[in-house]
């Protein structure tokens, strides 16, 4: 898997307000114009300058946990152009997706309102003039569209609570991707809930919740019972491995009609399984740092398989079906320090993907893969050795 260049920008992202203390993280990156692109990123900062994982995400007196917004530039190098002045409390861990032209869509989900924990989790929350109140807690996604004035300032940017009824339930990590002028969510692989209509779902690899305008419910949508890839199977393979979505899809530009995307892995460090075993001690022979948790991205691709409209038992609308054509192995770019890299962001930067993505809780990262160099498993994943782990060299 062959990578064109990896960049850290993570202190043109720091603030001189700050003394550029603090850790910045998480970025998700989308194309404004031509090199011109736009980065939402996640921001924690503490007066004693201690890591989020020391104090356990409590940031404390005069210290923050938002989201910031920067405008960069590729020529030789990257350039920051500007900071936003829109700031974003509350909400962590952004997706932003190109709808079209000067249109964007950005998905957050809340942290709590309380200052001792933080993450998808929170038991009230107030967002515009709609209120929910969780006797449990809650896991809830935020989004807004926006727009992009030709001097790179944002329109119309406020937030309201997102499909309510379904995200409480679900674990945080959505993806955005577009089909027939709509815009669509995928929100997990593998993850099985105990709740009414996800009881008929036990083996679901690919499902989707489709926007409903002006609305904060969604519309389900049928997953593949029979996928080329099976999750299901993965993560008995390899339990206690959690699957993810990572990043918004994009069309690929060397498939026709094929959405990429990443998405990631965690295992725990004590894990006693021999498979996860086998990826903690690649893991642990490069010396990487890490907390409590190992993690690793793979690359996916999807296509759009059935486009008739019917009910399924859950009386939701169904239409189209997408189905996962494709995954890579599991990968670490060998240059980084940490072990924890969290991707939240895909484009294209001329020829090749670009990757942004969040290193150690500390670093914001950017990645140039090669596409065509991209190694797609080419069956099912029956066993550890289906699934590699692999460190790709930068």
């Amino acid at each position: 898997m062959k990578v064109v260049k990896v960049e850290d920008i993570s202190s043109i992202l720091k603030l001189e307000e700050y003394n550029k203390k603090g850790y910045v993280f998480n970025p998700s990156i989308v194309n404004i114009e031509d090199n011109l692109y736009l980065v939402s990123y996640r921001y924690f900062y503490r007066v004693d300058d201690k890591h989020p994982h020391e104090t356990d995400w409590n940031y404390g007196d005069g210290g923050f946990d938002r989201t910031y917004f920067a405008f960069i530039r590729f020529n030789n190098t990257v350039e920051l152009v500007k900071i936003s002045n829109v700031i974003i409390d509350n909400f962590i861990d952004s997706r932003i997706f190109k709808i079209e032209k000067n249109k964007y869509m950005i998905i957050l989900n809340a942290k709590t309102t309380q200052n001792y924990t933080v993450g998808s989790m929170y038991k009230n929350i107030t967002t515009g003039n709609s209120s929910f109140n969780c006797i449990n807690e809650c896991t809830i996604q935020v989004f807004k569209t926006f727009l992009i004035k030709d001097d790179i300032e944002f329109i119309d940017l406020q937030f309201n609570p997102y499909c309510f009824d379904i995200s409480n339930k679900i674990e945080k990590n959505w993806s955005i991707f577009k089909y027939n002028k709509k815009i669509y969510i995928t929100y997990g692989f593998s993850h099985s809930p105990n709740e009414k209509w996800f009881n008929e779902l036990k083996n679901i690899d690919f499902l989707n919740l489709k926007i409903k305008d002006n609305s904060l419910t969604c519309d389900i949508i049928k997953p593949v019972i029979k996928p080329i890839i099976n999750f299901s199977k993965i993560s008995k393979i390899f339990p206690g491995l959690s699957i993810s979505c990572s990043t918004p899809a994009i069309l690929s530009r060397n498939s026709k009609d094929t959405w990429i995307s990443l998405g990631h892995v965690k295992f725990n460090i004590n894990s006693d399984n021999p498979c996860i075993k086998k990826f903690i001690n690649s893991i642990n022979s490069k010396n990487l740092l890490y907390n409590k948790f190992h993690y690793a991205s793979f690359f996916y691709k999807f296509t759009v398989i059935n486009d008739e409209k019917y009910n399924n038992i859950g009386d939701y609308l169904i239409e189209p079906m997408f189905k996962i054509t494709g995954i890579s192995k599991l990968f670490l770019l060998s240059d980084a320090n940490y072990s924890i890299m969290f991707p939240c962001g895909i484009d294209y930067l001329e020829k090749n993907i670009l990757i942004s993505y969040g290193e150690g809780d500390r670093k914001c990262k950017l990645a140039l893969f090669v596409e065509s160099s991209i190694e797609w498993i080419k069956k099912d994943i029956n066993k550890c050795d289906d699934w590699t782990l692999m460190f790709v060299q930068t």
